[in-house]
């Protein structure tokens, strides 16, 4: 185990992120895809009960005041949590060196199948599928996760899409300031909570996202079990 880790500890060094993700208006950076190499998929793997995602404004509760922002928490009740997956060593170093379309819409754990029709994704272009944008996000949240750990220094980068898909929604998986994490649809938010100099927060989750199931799915690898509370301006 203690080898494996080593591998992917020499070769994460290649793929950390410091870029920060781009608001709605800008793509994120294409990357050089050369020399990835297909996964093994994990066994067959039980099916996770698919649960909404966030609610929309009117069926949320006020949270607490932060700095200029508010958390809103969903009212509904009750709220089914997610289950944690667990993956070998080397599907995770496998899916971290995995970086076109073409091979994540290959790479797809079999337990997020069920997401792949989801409306959000419908208008998903030949390139990249609604497959290929889940696997991303799952393997930008297994990153996120070993950076949580402190296995990792900073996230890995998560291939660019083209310049039809923006961000609308960013996920934190941990900052100083919220370190039980949050999403919020505001970049600016985003900016203000993450961002230092050009660079994210030193030893901070996050990502940004075109639809809410691909933040999501990027809980799910960073094994959280439901949606952290909404940071939006306060009235």
């Amino acid at each position: 185990m203690s080898e494996i880790l080593v591998s992917v500890y020499d070769f994460v060094t290649t793929l950390f992120q410091t870029s920060v993700p781009g608001p709605p208006g800008e793509p994120e950076p294409d990357l050089n895809t050369a020399g990835a190499v297909e996964p093994a998929l994990p066994p067959e793997l039980p099916v996770v009960p698919v649960v909404a995602g966030p609610a929309l404004p009117s069926d949320l509760i006020a949270g607490r005041v932060v700095a200029g922002v508010e958390f809103w928490s969903d009212s509904a009740s009750p709220v089914v949590e997610w289950a944690v997956i667990e993956h070998s060593e080397d599907f995770v170093f496998q899916l971290f060196h995995t970086t076109s379309a073409a091979e994540l819409d290959q790479a797809l754990p079999p337990y997020l199948d069920q997401f792949c029709s989801h409306r959000d994704l419908l208008h998903a272009d030949l390139v990249w599928t609604p497959r290929a944008r889940l696997a991303r996000a799952y393997r930008a949240g297994l990153a996120a996760h070993r950076v949580l750990q402190g296995l990792f220094d900073k996230q890995v980068i998560s291939p660019g899409f083209n310049r039809r898909i923006k961000n609308t929604v960013y996920i934190v998986a941990r900052c100083r300031q919220f370190p039980g994490g949050f999403y919020t649809r505001d970049f600016q938010i985003y900016h203000d909570q993450l961002i230092q100099g050009d660079s994210l927060e030193e030893g901070s989750g996050s990502h940004g996202f075109p639809t809410l199931i691909e933040g999501e799915v990027f809980l799910r690898g960073c094994q959280f079990r439901r949606w952290p509370p909404e940071l939006t301006l306060a009235p």
